[in-house]
């Protein structure tokens, strides 16, 4: 039995085989580094969305956050507006109040009896 090359003839065609092997090969590495960069530049891309989701997130956090205490700020100076008005304790002077605990100058609770004191 005789192979190809023994037969004579296909010598040329055997080369131009063996060199289309080589480009082939050379292809095939080609081919997977770049299909390793697309799934790289796929992961970059999905990252990249992520971040902008997160970013986008924070922004929105950051404005509730402002807008909270913005709302703590109006409520804090409207306190301070009416605390004067709640820290003076009022003192009844009125005879139809006499036996109500009534408050004093110092903030203490005095306590005016209706009854008399008993002797």
């Amino acid at each position: 039995m005789k192979d190809a090359t023994s037969a004579g003839g296909f010598d040329s065609e055997i080369e131009v085989i063996k060199e289309l092997a080589k480009i082939g090969g050379v292809a095939v590495e080609q081919a997977a580094e770049a299909e390793e960069r697309l799934a790289k530049h796929k992961e970059l891309e999905q990252e990249a969305k992520n971040l902008k989701a997160r970013i986008k997130a924070t922004k929105k956090r950051e404005q509730e956050l402002a807008e909270a205490g913005q709302s703590l700020t109006q409520i804090a100076q409207s306190f301070q507006m009416t605390k004067p008005t709640f820290s003076k304790p009022r003192v009844h002077t009125s005879p139809r109040f006499q036996g109500f605990s009534r408050g004093s100058s110092d903030c203490n609770a005095i306590v005016v009896s209706r009854f008399p004191p008993l002797s």
